[in-house]
């Protein structure tokens, strides 16, 4: 918190006091004041002056009169007036020796050092202090001590009465900080002769010591010379024994650089002295090169040394010229305060002679001008101790430069002045008339150069008793004018020529102009704000400095003002007028917000009025402060809001914007706050769903309320990165993604109603609605869950089954539906399920588990759910809930009245006979208020069956006989017992319930016959019809060759029973009478089918059908007849022979005449012809050979001719001449083998005999060539071997196989020694096989020995494969 008010009510305590000072004289007050407001404020109380504006030119002089009571002021202000005269330090005793002032360069301040003495006993030295307002005193040291204007002295006796003639105490300003420094001799020898107190603008340092190492008296003259443009000073001091020596200050807290020894023993004074009256020394600074340059007079010799100290380095050598004229017993020096300059003028007095001599150094050459200087004396008056009665400085106007000495004649009224042109050695002279001055002799003299005016200089003197002050000009001709501003002496001095208890000084810092600067921190604003927000600071109130909280500033360079007024402009996109309010401005002086504001300026003004609003209060502000106003607004206007993405931006538009008292300059504007504000949307609520408090369903309509949501057209209600007035809701929690356009039904700047899309990808969530309007964000998000929502369902679609909420208690072993469901799986369609989570039904969870076709191969995606109903749901639980539980977070939803339909699990027994007791064990098999009772178990509504068969009521048992459980009632949840009802077919009769009309599912019984089943008589390797060794099949109507026929069969029965076989067999031409014709033997059936064997004997031959049938020995029950065959891939029809029996061979019968020769023709020398005829179809084979009993025959054909009733086969190749035997067999179909003769004899011929026979042969001519290219002839050699002697070639042909190996016309020719070729087009579309049969001449063809050659010259490429020869020849036997 500021201090403000503590110290307001400080300085009302002060006035107050002040105020009782004034009226009632109470001067015992002084130390009540003294503690309120310090000793330095006391004293400015006691003598507060005015304070006015300063311009340049403007001076202060201070002087010391006869009346010894006090030190007066004048103030002179530019160009010619002079101030009546005030008494700063009323009630100042003591008498004034000497008074210095100097101006400070960088604020309103003066100081002057007083130094006095007291009587004879003591001294006093005096520090006043002006501020630009009044005069204080620091501090004072007396001997005796005592109060000085208010403050108490430091009772020491630091200069003594005697030495008072000496001015032992100086002060100077720093040229750049503006710190003062005040430098006294301490009234000690040999260590610490000096001391000093700093300035710097606030406080006082204290006394300090100084201790000069080459001093052995004590110091009693002083010369403090600042250095151009640094804060670094020159000390120059001299002691009781005539030595001087030098301090260099650093300009910032420390004294060094004394050279390293006395820079003089015997300092110049009045006569022969050894302690000098007079300063005899001076110093001063080359402006340019900052080489700073004493000078001095010693030893009453005409002569006068120097020594030089360059900027930053050590003290030079001492050194002494002699060309001067005069003694050097006063000097007096001053640099040109030109920067470009390094002239110092130099004068100094010869009070003995009454001469003034001077000359410029010129530091470049380190030399004084022309080497001698000049006597630049007017009737000088003779100099008393004390006494400085000239005066140096320069003037500048324009490129004219002049340097000027000043000093009062001796015997008139006038003031004397030479100058020269610091060039040349050349000086003139001029004289004027003081006014009211006397011609008394010539007193202290000072010159001070005006710091702002170069072409002005004030000389004070003192004529006689009068103190004068005369102001000197000079124009660029040269033209010097002087004047003498108030016409009149200051007032009567306290000494008629001794010391000088007067000073002037220029105002060296001229105080702006009045200027309220306007401004901006460099802190920038807080970036967003919220619509509909009030009273929010464009600040960020956690910022702690200027630089980075955001205020608009008011400085005042100078003096006070009161601001009356401040009117801000709003420059954003906002539009202020109609949508901010309820402006506010904060301020304090310290730039941080954070640690709270002095108050609030003005009053809150309500509205703006185009996009600006005038703040009027009162605040009064200085130029020590600077004050941060910070800008408190609200972002509504009753019920009218800015848009979410428009900016918010504060101006002072123009300087006239902020008014405050008349005079005061206003700068600075335009000025905006740094940064900009962006204005968020600011959704504050939404509705929810049917039910819900903190989100809703797809479909479900949603508005969301707040401030500054904009006016979103269609087609910009989902741009999340537009421009104001676009906008959109988005989920960024749950899955991230936008509202679409089309589910927006409308947008307005406070309401935003928008439909949940199903299709929407998030779940939402806490803190997951967020609001965009022109691309800004609401910074609060809105928590908002998208609940899961179920659609439909899908289940067995299977006929019958009630389609929607229904199922079965799963289990495995259902077969699938057409739609790969089962009774027990359902598919919960919807969106928002989330990547998993819970299904219960009825209370049980559900298990998850995936269905072909449904949920895209996956048991839970976030839009379908393939679950199986729980075999846990309790069995007299049949309506309820199924209930979505989404994992990620617990979010439900609940589809009532989902049914479970009754299930059998099964029966017991699976199989039984009509009458006997069924117990059917499920689940929910009482889907009504209760479970059905008689009457009404047989109804349409409530029932069981078995197939197609509907038990009736008196079929259900309510007693505990096995296998039911015993608990008295037929119908239960969980069992109903039940007889097989009367008049069901045998065979599979599943079992279903239907309860209240809801139907289970089906279980599987049989209802068991004792009436034997249907014999299978294949045909099969175990059934059907076999030869006597009951293996050999009979093939469907094949014949069999035995009279026994073995015959097989499957038999099975409804039940376990003894079965006997029975067959009848018939010709095929007779019908079945119905009768067996044979029984096998009885077989014991007990669940697996048997083979039942009937073996009939003694069939005589014919063609026969047959039929079978199984008799149940123990009831004497038949199954049906079935005839043979009676696998379904076998057709038989029963006009058709299933089974022929032949026992006898076929008879052969030669012909045309039944004896062994009458079979015979075409007998010829190789070969003969065997006719024979059969009395059934057989087929035939001749045996032959040349040994009477057939010994190494031969059979002919290899393989017997095929059946047929008569057969003729030719011998060939036979030997000539000779007698040949044979025999003809035939086999019929039965294999029943038939041959004549029997036996020996054998049936005979003889072959004829020849003179040259013939032979046909054949052989290989050639093995596989390569493939022969195209156009390319290929050749092979081969013999003809012939087996007999004296053979003659008949006939010849070569059989050539190959292949073309491309599509084409290949011409394919071929020759056999020099025989003519022969060619064969060979046409084919791809690779092609052929033969070609070439024949040979026989005169062409060579017999062993001699060899033979086949050529072959394709046009296409062919592979040979093979050749062969075949040869017809006769021979000689």
């Amino acid at each position: 918190m500021k201090k403000r008010t503590k110290i307001f009510f400080k300085f009302v305590r002060v006035l107050f006091l002040a105020g009782l000072i004034a009226v009632l004289g109470f001067s015992n007050l002084a130390p009540v004041l003294l503690n309120e407001f310090g000793a330095e404020k006391l004293a400015g109380s006691l003598k507060i002056k005015e304070a006015q504006a300063v311009a340049q030119g403007d001076g202060i002089v201070l002087y010391a009169k006869s009346t010894n009571d006090g030190v007066y002021q004048r103030t002179f202000t530019a160009p010619s007036t002079v101030s009546g005269e005030t008494n700063i330090l009323s009630g100042f005793t003591d008498t004034i020796r000497y008074i210095e002032l100097k101006a400070a360069p960088t604020r309103d301040e003066m100081i002057a050092v007083v130094q006095a003495a007291i009587s004879t006993t003591g001294s006093s030295i005096v520090v006043l202090k002006w501020d630009g307002a009044s005069w204080t005193v620091p501090f004072c040291i007396r001997t005796g001590g005592g109060t000085v204007g208010g403050t108490a002295c430091t009772n020491a006796t630091y200069i003594s009465n005697a030495n008072t003639v000496r001015r032992a105490v100086a002060v100077e300003y720093e040229n750049t900080s503006g710190d003062a420094m005040v430098l006294y001799s301490s009234g000690a020898s040999g260590t610490n002769e000096m001391k000093y107190q700093t300035w710097n603008g606030t406080s006082w340092s204290g006394e300090l010591n100084l201790d000069t190492a080459r001093l052995t008296g004590i110091v009693t003259w002083i010369e403090l010379v600042p250095k151009p443009g640094a804060n670094e000073m020159t000390a120059l001091f001299s002691d009781a024994n005539a030595d001087l020596s030098a301090f260099v200050w650093d300009g910032t807290s420390a004294w060094g650089t004394e050279p390293a020894a006395v820079l003089e023993a015997a300092l110049e004074d009045i006569g022969t002295g050894t302690h000098p009256t007079v300063r005899s020394f001076d110093g001063a600074y080359e402006s340019s090169s900052g080489e700073f340059l004493a000078a001095w007079g010693f030893s009453s010799t005409a002569d006068v040394k120097h020594v030089t100290r360059p900027s930053g380095g050590a003290w030079g050598s001492v050194t002494t010229n002699t060309a001067f004229p005069e003694i050097a017993t006063v000097v007096d020096m001053a640099g040109d305060p030109d920067s470009a300059s390094n002239y110092v003028l130099f004068a100094s007095q010869d009070p003995a002679a009454a001469d003034n001599q001077c000359t410029v150094w010129r530091g470049a050459t380190n030399v004084w001008a022309d080497g001698t200087p000049a006597n630049c004396d007017i009737n000088a008056g003779a100099q008393v101790a004390g006494n400085q009665g000239f005066g140096v400085g320069f003037l500048t106007s324009g490129s004219t430069k002049r340097a000027v000495v000043v000093w009062p004649e001796a015997a008139s009224a006038n003031l004397n002045y030479y100058n020269s042109d610091p060039t040349g050695d050349t000086w003139a002279t001029a004289a004027f008339a003081i006014t009211g001055a006397s011609s008394a002799i010539t007193t202290p003299v000072e010159v001070v150069m005006d710091p702002f005016n170069t072409n002005i200089l004030m000389a004070t003197v003192q004529k006689g008793s009068g103190i004068h002050m005369l102001k000197l000009s000079m124009d660029a001709t040269p033209t010097f004018t002087w004047s003498n501003p108030l016409n009149a002496s200051l007032g009567t001095s306290p000494t008629t020529g001794l010391y000088q208890p007067f000073s002037f000084a220029f105002n060296r810092y001229i105080p702006p102009s009045q200027t309220l600067t306007i401004g901006v921190t460099a802190g920038s604003k807080t970036t967003t704000l919220n619509s509909g927000d009030v009273s929010q600071y464009a600040n960020t109130t956690d910022c702690s400095a200027p630089a980075s909280c955001a205020a608009f500033t008011l400085s005042l360079n100078t003096g006070s003002d009161t601001v009356t007024s401040i009117k801000i402009t709003e420059t954003g996109t906002a539009d202020a007028t109609n949508n901010l309010a309820n402006l506010a401005l904060f301020y304090d002086t310290d730039g941080n917000y954070s640690n709270g504001v002095t108050g609030q300026y003005g009053s809150t003004v309500a509205a703006f009025t185009a996009e600006a609003a005038t703040v009027s209060g009162s605040l009064a502000v200085n130029s020590s402060t600077t004050y941060y106003f910070y800008v408190r607004f609200d972002l509504e206007k009753t019920s009218t809001y800015p848009k979410g993405g428009q900016t918010v931006n504060f101006q002072i538009a123009a300087n006239g914007d902020v008014v405050s008292g008349g005079g005061v300059t206003k700068t600075g504007a335009p000025v905006s706050l740094a940064g900009t504000t962006t204005v968020l949307p600011n959704a504050t609520s939404t509705t929810y769903g049917s039910g819900l408090s903190d989100g809703a369903r797809s479909s479900e309509s949603i508005t969301i309320s707040g401030y500054g949501l904009g006016v979103a057209p269609n087609g910009s209600q989902a741009n999340c990165a537009g421009a104001v007035d676009t906008g959109c809701v988005r989920f960024t929690v749950g899955g991230n993604d936008t509202v679409a356009d089309v589910d927006v039904t409308s947008w307005s700047n406070t309401s935003i109603t928008y439909t949940v899309s199903s299709t929407l990808a998030s779940e939402g969530g806490t803190a997951a609605v967020e609001v965009v309007a022109g691309s800004q964000a609401d910074a609060t998000k809105l928590t908002f869950y998208i609940y899961p929502r179920i659609v439909s369902i899908t289940n067995c679609d299977s006929a019958g089954f009630p389609a929607g909420a229904f199922a079965r208690e799963y289990n495995a072993d259902d077969s699938a539906c057409s739609n790969n469901l089962t009774d027990g799986a359902v598919v919960i369609n919807g969106d928002h399920f989330g990547s998993t989570g819970s299904v219960t039904i009825l209370g049980a969870t559900s298990t998850q588990a995936v269905v072909s076709g449904f949920c895209g191969g996956s048991a839970y995606t976030s839009t379908c759910i393939s679950v199986q109903a729980s075999s846990t749901i309790a069995d007299n639980s049949y309506t309820g809930n199924l209930v979505i539980t989404r994992t990620s977070d617990s979010k439900p939803d609940t589809l009532t009245g989902f049914r479970i339909l009754p299930r059998i699990i099964s029966n017991t027994p699976t199989a039984d006979t009509i009458g006997n007791q069924v117990k059917i064990t499920g689940n929910h098999f009482c889907e009504g208020a209760s479970c059905p009772v008689s009457p009404n178990r047989a109804t349409s509504s409530d029932n069981v069956k078995f197939g197609n068969t509907t038990s009736t009521d008196a079929d259900f048992v309510n007693s505990g006989a096995s296998p039911c459980s015993g608990n008295a009632q037929a119908w239960t949840d969980a069992e109903i017992c039940v007889k097989v009802p009367a008049g069901t077919p045998a065979g599979s009769a599943s079992t279903t319930i239907t309860s209240n009309t809801y139907g289970s599912n089906a279980k599987a019984f049989t209802v068991q016959s004792s009436v034997p089943n249907d014999p299978d008589l294949g045909p099969g390797t175990d059934k059907g019809q076999f030869k006597s060794d009951s293996s050999t099949v009979i093939g469907v109507g094949s014949s069999t060759n035995q009279s026994t026929v073995v015959f097989k069969m499957l038999m099975s029965a409804g039940l376990n029973a003894t079965l006997e076989p029975q067959v009848e067999i018939a010709s095929t031409s007779a019908s079945f009478v119905n009768s067996p014709t044979a029984t096998g033997t009885a077989v014991a059936y007990t669940g697996t089918p048997v083979t039942g064997t009937v073996t009939i004997s003694g069939i005589s031959d014919n063609t026969y059908h047959w039929q079978a049938r199984v008799r149940n020995t123990g009831t004497g029950e038949y199954s049906n007849w079935k005839s043979f065959p009676t696998n379904v891939d076998e057709t038989n029809p029963e006009t058709a022979t299933d089974f022929k029996v032949d026992t006898t061979a076929p008879t052969i019968t030669f012909t045309p005449t039944d004896t062994c020769a009458g079979g015979q023709s075409n007998l010829g020398s190789n070969g003969v012809t065997i006719n024979w005829g059969l009395n059934e179809t057989a087929d035939g084979q001749v045996e032959y050979g040349t040994s009477t009993d057939l010994s190494g025959s031969t059979n002919f054909p290899s393989s017997p001719a095929a059946s047929s009733t008569s057969h003729l086969i030719t011998l060939s190749n036979l030997n000539s001449n000779t007698t040949y035997y044979y025999k003809a067999k035939s086999r019929d179909g039965a294999n029943n083998l038939a041959t004549r003769p029997t036996a020996q004899p054998y049936c005979s011929f003889l072959t004829s005999s020849v003179s040259q026979p013939a032979k046909t042969t054949q052989f290989h001519a050639t093995s596989t060539l390569d493939a022969i290219s195209g156009g390319a002839t290929a050749s092979s050699t081969f013999s003809v071997f012939m087996p007999e002697n004296s053979t003659s070639t008949k006939s010849a042909f070569l059989e050539i196989s190959a292949i073309s190996l491309s599509g084409g016309t290949n011409n394919f020719s071929v020759w056999v020694n020099s025989q003519a070729s022969k060619t064969y087009a060979i046409n084919a579309s791809s690779i092609t096989h052929f033969k070609v049969l070439y024949k040979i001449e026989p005169a062409n063809l060579n017999v062993d020995p001699a060899t033979n050659v086949i050529y072959i010259n394709p046009s296409l490429t062919t592979y040979v494969a093979s050749a062969k020869i075949i040869v017809t020849y006769a021979y000689a036997p």
